[in-house]
């Protein structure tokens, strides 16, 4: 009825197969990295603007502490290649997971993560419905659902918002991610 009544709602919608979630967190487990960063950087949708490229996306929030996975679905091998021969980033790509038709295996790998940065897409909402911490970048005029000026999704408790402040413009938001991760 009101903002208020979202406090009562739960944090997750969803919950993951937990021992997938483990699996794909154990192969991600590695010394030299603080944090499992998932990521997700375009849609198929026909409102292409709130695309980033995965370049940009990962030199905006980059850290050799940060172990970063890809939770994109479609064909991103090259894009993911021509990143790390360009700049020499890694990316982890688990290929078993299909993540555009196996919503279980995509949802536990998720939650394997410890957060998500994400373009306002299926893979961002899916986490938001896990219950899993979320950074969603959103472009200057996104949909009514998310507010006007919010910094936190009513429907999604642990979804962050980090909007565009010009359009096309994603490096504001970047850097604010950047802080928070």
């Amino acid at each position: 009825n009101n903002k208020k009544s979202f406090n009562k709602a739960k944090n997750n919608y969803l919950k993951s197969d937990e021992t997938k979630t483990n699996i794909f967190r154990n192969k991600l487990l590695d010394s030299k990295f603080e944090k499992i960063i998932g990521v997700s950087w375009k849609s198929s949708s026909s409102n292409a603007n709130k695309n980033i490229s995965l370049e940009e996306l990962i030199l905006g929030i980059y850290s050799p502490k940060i172990r970063i996975v890809c939770l994109q679905y479609g064909e991103v091998e090259e894009e993911i290649n021509h990143l790390r021969s360009k700049h020499g980033i890694e990316i982890s790509l688990l290929k078993d997971v299909d993540k555009f038709n196996d919503i279980d295996s995509l949802s536990a790998l998720i939650n394997a993560c410890d957060e998500i940065v994400s373009i306002d897409n299926s893979t961002g909402i899916l986490a938001g419905a896990l219950g899993s911490n979320c950074n969603l970048l959103l472009k200057i005029d996104s949909y009514w659902y998310w507010g006007i000026n919010d910094y936190q999704s009513c429907w999604f408790p642990k979804i962050k918002l980090f909007r565009q402040t010009k359009i096309g413009n994603w490096e504001n938001p970047l850097k604010s991610i950047k802080k928070h991760l």
